[in-house]
């Protein structure tokens, strides 16, 4: 039979508010009090009561998550690393983490999640790019939200990426490298997107370059574009550098440039402005800029739980910052030196 609070502390000569207090992750006690309490309740079987806990407290002690899909797509790679971080932190605090797909919110009150319906949040951290009627929308069924990566650069609950000094990162190490000019390669622009980290990364690479005395020409490709691929191999040049502004730029090098004998990092340098966890296993030697999107995700959740605590409405925003990864193998992402090209072009 499970046990109640009150048989917990009486078989640990506690008071039931100290044993509610532990389970919960909430007051001030030592650490090993808190864990011995916990380790006892599992024990004796204790299994709190959800609705009572509910009723209490009128509070659901349930965090919605809104990310754009639950798969792969979409920016799925890296929705996982953050609500991982997210649930690092709010699991502990003793509230449960509910993700909601972005379609659920833009689908109306017929298709919308049962969490939404019910109004069983106590909050919601938003990681997702969202149009504006989107925002009107989550505004309107919640009083607490953080935007986490999702668009949105203001001064109070919000996290986001610098995607500017992502650019400058990369345009400083390809200068100190010692090449003179850089290709930025990204894909067609997609206006009707919510919005794009492009400009901003183009931004950062351009005073990077700008102070670094290096030439700079942006290119945009297509996958498959045998013209885009010429286009770029009629400006190669030892001294030229490849920069793809984007992850998803830089699987249509890899697949291109091969066919007309040029290996990315090895004939010629490439490095780029963003990360995704593919890299980590398939291709650890490329140069990049990373964000340690799971502590974006444990930045945000912190920033909620500030927000339920101190009952305030605004907490201040964070900006996440990113760090330059050279690669395993420094000279296969940024070689010193190139093939000269007339021996590729004779191969």
């Amino acid at each position: 039979m499970a046990s109640t609070l009150k048989e917990i502390a009486d078989h640990m000569g506690v008071s039931h508010v100290t044993v509610s207090h532990a389970l919960r992750g909430t007051g001030r006690m030592a650490e090993d009090t808190r864990h011995r309490i916990q380790q006892t309740a599992r024990r004796m079987g204790y299994r709190p009561n959800a609705a009572a806990r509910t009723m209490a407290s009128r509070q659901t002690h349930n965090i919605g998550v809104v990310i754009h899909s639950l798969g792969l797509q979409c920016g799925g790679w890296h929705a996982y690393d953050t609500v991982s971080g997210i649930n690092s932190i709010i699991e502990p605090a003793g509230y449960t983490t509910c993700l909601v797909q972005m379609h659920d919110v833009e689908s109306g009150e017929d298709g919308m999640a049962r969490v939404f319906r019910e109004q069983a949040l106590d909050g919601m951290i938003v990681h997702a790019a969202l149009l504006p009627r989107a925002r009107h929308h989550l505004g309107e069924l919640s009083d607490s939200i953080i935007w986490c990566d999702a668009g949105l650069q203001e001064s109070t609950n919000c996290v986001w990426r610098d995607e500017v000094q992502a650019g400058r990162l990369v345009a400083n190490a390809v200068a100190e490298a010692g090449y003179r000019k850089a290709l930025v390669v990204s894909g067609e622009s997609h206006s009707e997107r919510p919005y794009r980290h492009g400009h901003q990364r183009e931004a950062g690479l351009r005073d990077g370059f700008e102070r670094a005395g290096v030439a700079m020409q942006c290119v945009r490709i297509e996958s498959g574009n045998a013209a885009h691929l010429q286009m770029i191999i009629d400006q190669m040049h030892p001294d030229v550098a490849v920069v793809a502004a984007d992850y998803s730029h830089v699987e249509p090098i890899a697949l291109m440039f091969p066919s007309a004998g040029w290996s990315p990092g090895v004939h010629f340098a490439l490095a780029c402005c963003d990360d995704r966890s593919w890299f980590a296993v398939h291709w650890r030697n490329l140069s990049r800029a990373r964000f340690n999107r799971y502590k974006m995700g444990q930045q945000a959740a912190n920033m909620m739980l500030q927000r339920m605590s101190s009952h305030e409405r605004s907490v201040e925003s964070h900006i996440e910052l990113p760090a330059w990864y050279p690669g395993h193998v420094k000279e296969l992402s940024i070689p010193p030196t190139l093939v000269p090209r007339e021996k590729l072009i004779g191969r």
